[in-house]
């Protein structure tokens, strides 16, 4: 009897070595599906990000009008804000323009060409590509799309590193070591590895000596332990070919079953109740997270982004568990910033939004609000054909907001020929008064050069009056409930508006109130002679700024 047993705990054992080999064969390739997946998630929100840029108005205004200076700083601002670790903007041609996140080296000045001609024409044809390239010794995941305005003007580039901290998440989650190699004239080399020097180095002697077997399980000695072996090649530019390979020490990994075997000796002894009762739990043990899971995948059907998988176990199942809810928060997330962006313009404003809830309402608050409006702009448009007036309108606006932009204000709306900017919401700036008057004045500054440039191309001189206040109004969402404007109202609003207007008949190009040469006591002031306005009993005390004090 006892000799029966011990030849059935072997057969036992053998198949459960067996059944171990192929559930660490599937780990590997559930691992390889997630390093793919993470590599395509951070793929994607770049891509996201890419998009917002390449919508960015300010930015295609400081790229249209600002020097390389400029570009590289908003091009800097904007890489660090999304988590870049390089991002290049070339131009139509493919060649260098700015380079960000890296160190420019021999052949990346501007004017070089971008050195990857066949992932350029992939980008030329389809608009958007992403891959995998070799750059100044390292890896990175990178992808191309267009700067539209409206057509494409320039190519950005953003990428991340696969380095050592990228790979170690998944080392950390799975315990699989990954390994990132690739092949230059047929000499494989190890880029970067979860495996300690010693086992790179045995396992780039391996390779080199062997070759790669990709798409399938194989054992790989490597030292004195055997390794299980999976090999995936990523998709790569330049001419090079880019493996991933994922290998788990097989002893370490059968320890399990080892103590299985053990625990199967003891088993083996006791009753066939016990033994029933064992398999009973043990199948409780696998369907009970199913069920959890089918639930969960139920609850994501029916929109839950917020339930939460918890699977307390480190294997396949709880890997699938942690899979459902990072998809459950990419989803909420995605939905998050699609209803943002489908409601808001401004960069500033939605970052403004990102950060609170989106509701109607507002809140009073102390600002600087400036408009300014063209001097006969409808005489001007009597003789001259709508697109002409389109385009001297267009390139004013562009002129006056990029102003504004400098100066830290926003640009609440258009209005015809004329402009609204806050000063001071939804960005908090405690010098918005001053702000905006050193706006107004470069904004005359920038009227004179703009007028030099349209006197060459046989276009008439622009004249323009400005109003600026400083008061507390109201500023938030208004609007209906699913499309939202974020602006400001009060009697500031409108007291800005009425000292725009004064300036035709006090014959000065800028008008300030006495709040704002109070709270902006930089400037050099003259006094005006003071105007009676609707809806105030007093007289209001109306400036004119001059130059700024020593």
């Amino acid at each position: 009897m006892l000799l029966v047993q011990l030849v059935s705990l072997y057969l036992v054992d053998a198949a459960n070595t067996r059944n171990a080999n192929a559930l660490i064969g599937e780990s590997l390739v559930t691992t390889v599906r997630s390093f793919h997946n993470s590599i395509n998630s951070r793929n994607d929100a770049l891509t996201l990000a890419g998009s917002t840029l390449s919508g960015d108005y300010a930015f295609k205004i400081a790229y249209a009008t600002s020097g390389p200076e400029t570009v590289e700083s908003a091009l800097t601002n904007q890489r660090l804000r999304i988590g870049a670790d390089l991002m290049f903007l070339l131009d139509l041609s493919g060649n260098y323009q700015i380079v960000s996140g890296i160190a420019p080296g021999p052949g990346m000045q501007a004017g070089d060409p971008f050195p990857f001609a066949d992932f350029m024409q992939a980008l030329e044809n389809n608009g958007e590509v992403s891959g995998i390239i070799h750059l100044n010794s390292r890896l990175y995941s990178v992808i191309g799309i267009p700067l539209l305005s409206p057509v494409p003007v320039a190519w950005v580039i953003l990428g991340f590193e696969v380095n050592e901290a990228f790979i170690g998440q998944l080392l950390d989650e799975s315990g699989t070591a990954i390994t990132v190699a690739y092949d230059v004239d047929e000499n494989y080399s190890i880029q970067v590895s979860s495996l300690v020097e010693e086992l790179r180095f045995q396992v780039e002697e391996a390779i080199n000596a062997s070759g790669l077997v990709t798409d399938s399980n194989y054992e790989m000695q490597v030292g004195d332990a055997p390794y299980l072996t999976y090999i995936s090649s990523l998709a790569a530019w330049g001419g090079e070919q880019v493996y991933a390979i994922l290998q788990r020490d097989r002893n370490q990994a059968l320890a399990p079953y080892f103590r299985l075997r053990v625990l199967l000796i003891v088993i083996s002894l006791l009753a066939l109740l016990v033994s029933l009762f064992g398999g009973a739990v043990i199948a409780n043990t696998v369907t009970r997270p199913v069920k959890v899971l089918v639930n969960s995948a139920r609850e994501i059907e029916r929109g839950d982004y917020h339930h939460v998988v918890n699977l307390q176990q480190e294997d396949e199942l709880g890997l699938l568990g942690q899979a459902f809810n990072n998809m459950s928060k990419g989803l909420y997330e995605r939905d998050r910033v699609q209803n943002l962006l489908g409601k808001v313009i401004s960069p500033e404003i939605a970052q403004e939004l990102i950060s609170s809830d989106v509701q109607l309402g507002g809140e009073e608050k102390e600002i600087t609000i400036l408009f300014t409006d063209l001097r006969n702009f409808t005489g001007l448009s009597e003789n001259r054909s709508p697109s002409d007036m389109l385009d001297i309108l267009n390139e004013y606006l562009t002129r006056m907001t990029a102003v504004i932009d400098r100066h830290g204000g926003v640009v609440d709306k258009y209005i015809g020929d004329a402009i609204m900017a806050l000063f001071g919401a939804p960005v908090n700036l405690p010098d918005h008064p001053s702000r905006a008057v050193a706006c107004a004045l470069e904004m005359l500054d920038e009227l004179v050069l703009c007028n030099a440039s349209f006197k060459t191309r046989g276009w008439p001189e622009l004249d323009m009056g400005i109003g600026v206040h400083s008061g507390k109004v109201v500023v938030g969402n208004m609007g209906s409930s699913d499309r939202l404007n974020y602006t400001a109202i009060g009697d500031g609003v409108n007291l800005a508006s009425r000292l725009e207007s004064a300036t035709k008949d006090c014959g000065v190009p800028i008008i300030v109130s006495e709040a704002t040469r109070n709270m902006a006591p930089d400037f050099e002031y003259q006094e005006l002679q003071a105007i009676q306005v609707r809806g105030r009993q007093q007289a209001v005390r109306m400036f004119t700024p001059s130059v700024k004090k020593a």
